[in-house]
């Protein structure tokens, strides 16, 4: 994104001055771009991120105690990636098409995924109400007790 508007990623000086169409543009391009390889990069933007320093982002900073000791309140919503499954894939996904989806995307990983999450039947003809679960773990549930748990440690 910020080499597109001719910045470093680290110079948010140089993103704050870039015109806003251009931020606009790298922004939709950026959308519409989903590496077949590593589909979930296109989420990152969604992970916890802390504004002024880029450095140190929360998923870093927590365990290694390097955040201000205030309380803090971490959460998320039950069905967080149902907007998500439901934009990306308007057909139905059958079981067939989850596994496949499950294992080109998480690899060696995808057995233990599957396992925790197989289709059950009702579900055989469309998986996106699972699929959707399962983004709302991994992508939102999951950091937000990771961060949390972190944070507890220090």
């Amino acid at each position: 994104f910020a080499k597109s508007v001719g910045c470093k990623t680290t110079d948010l000086d140089c993103l704050r001055a870039a015109p806003i169409d251009s931020i606009l543009d790298a922004q939709e391009a950026a959308g519409a771009h989903v590496p077949l390889l590593n589909p979930l990069v296109v989420f990152l933007p969604w992970a916890p991120v802390k504004d002024n320093d880029p450095p140190a982002q929360p998923m870093q900073a927590f365990p290694a105690g390097a955040f201000h000791q205030v309380p803090l309140l971490v959460g998320t919503v039950a069905n967080e990636a149902v907007m998500f499954v439901d934009e990306g894939f308007t057909n139905p996904i059958n079981s067939i098409m989850y596994d496949l989806g499950i294992a080109a995307i998480f690899k060696l990983k995808a057995a233990g995924i599957l396992k925790t999450y197989p289709v059950p039947k009702p579900l055989r003809k469309d998986a996106r109400p699972l699929l959707a679960k399962l983004g709302t773990d991994f992508l939102f549930a999951c950091p937000a007790h990771y961060v949390a748990a972190a944070a507890t440690k220090v």
